[in-house]
């Protein structure tokens, strides 16, 4: 609970939660995926839980230079760089978790490794 934004979220849920609940309804998404898509193993979407995942799915044809952060640490000291005006010209992905959200607080594995490889 938050109370400077609790107006502003609806509901939360993980995707454990989500794929519980799809179970509890029957749901089989594999049904509803096309065999191309299902056999394609250049799905990008897969990457953004990871650090840099995001920045694996976008098109890098532009003049901005490409950062990777992680680590609420490592956010704040960039986004006070910004406020400074000592970094200029960047797309910056940043992720609070470290490791970025497949680390995050709904980690049920014991370690990184661990959630990478159930990744």
């Amino acid at each position: 609970m938050d109370g400077e934004n609790d107006y502003l979220i609806d509901a939360v849920i993980t995707f454990d939660e989500l794929k519980k609940w799809f179970e509890d309804e029957g749901i089989d998404l594999n049904e509803f995926q096309d065999e191309n898509i299902k056999n394609d193993e250049t799905l990008i979407e897969r990457y953004y839980p990871i650090v840099g995942g995001i920045l694996k799915t976008i098109h890098k044809e532009n003049s901005y230079k490409f950062l990777n952060i992680d680590g609420l640490e490592s956010c704040i000291e960039t986004l006070d760089a910004i406020v400074k005006g000592n970094i200029n010209g960047y797309f910056i992905e940043m992720n609070s978790c470290k490791g970025g959200c497949i680390n995050g607080p709904c980690n049920n594995n014991s370690s990184f490794i661990e959630a990478y490889d159930d990744f």
